[in-house]
């Protein structure tokens, strides 16, 4: 028996850091690998790829996370700040965090 592929779900890097809450970053990474079964990975530019692990790591918000990529180069849902989001948000914190769980349980 095979099992069918995870999704992923591309989070913008920049919305690692503040005004986001770590924490709730990684309440999305969690939800979205526990219970949405999808690979999580998170975008950003390739020089800063070294320093947003290390943010992540620092933080204990990497555990959920599969693996950082190029911006761009990985199909799925994506939660950014651009145009080309499927969820556009500005932040990642507690008083939207509902939503996007929400948003991204009905997506997958």
């Amino acid at each position: 028996m095979q099992l069918a592929p995870r999704m992923n779900l591309v989070i913008d890097g920049n919305l690692t850091y503040p005004p986001s809450e770590i924490s709730c970053v990684r309440d999305v990474t969690l939800y979205s690998t526990i219970w949405g079964e999808f690979t999580v990975l998170v975008e950003i530019e390739k020089q800063y790829r070294d320093q947003l692990w290390s943010h992540l790591r620092s933080f204990g918000a990497y555990d959920y996370v599969d693996d950082i990529v190029s911006i761009d180069r990985e199909p799925g849902f994506k939660i950014g700040d651009r145009p080309n989001s499927n969820l556009l948000v500005d932040r990642i914190g507690a008083d939207n965090l509902n939503y996007i769980i929400t948003t991204i349980q009905r997506f997958g």
